[in-house]
């Protein structure tokens, strides 16, 4: 799988059409979603519940293909047909994959809400 770009042609257009003011409304949003997906997908794990997996994994490529994060949006659509497949194991290698892949893009927002200036 390749690499993410986050700041891809799909992130940027938006975040122009938007402007600064509802960029950093979005991707704030977006720190929120991702966390609460991050701990949904960890919740999974530990239960190793294809129905958890299922509905983090699909909120998850959701805000990745919303922003353009292919990478993150393949893999999380991925694990989602893993998920829906009852006769599968639990696919534990490739949602610590996801994981990994959660906390360099919520670093990538932190730093663009800091670049348009934070209004808290």
């Amino acid at each position: 799988m390749a690499g993410d770009d986050f700041q891809n042609e799909t992130y940027l257009g938006l975040v122009k059409m938007l402007g600064p003011e509802k960029a950093r409304v979005l991707i704030k949003q977006l720190i929120i979603d991702l966390d609460m997906a991050r701990k949904n997908l960890k919740q999974a794990t530990l239960d190793e519940s294809m129905a958890k997996l299922d509905q983090s994994t699909h909120v998850l490529a959701s805000l990745a293909g919303t922003v353009g994060a292919k990478g993150i949006h393949q893999l999380a659509k991925d694990v989602n047909d893993q998920a829906i497949a009852s006769n599968l194991n639990f696919p534990k290698g490739d949602v610590e994959l996801l994981l990994s892949k959660i906390d360099p893009w919520m670093a990538f927002l932190v730093a663009e809400t800091q670049s348009f200036g934070s209004k808290e």
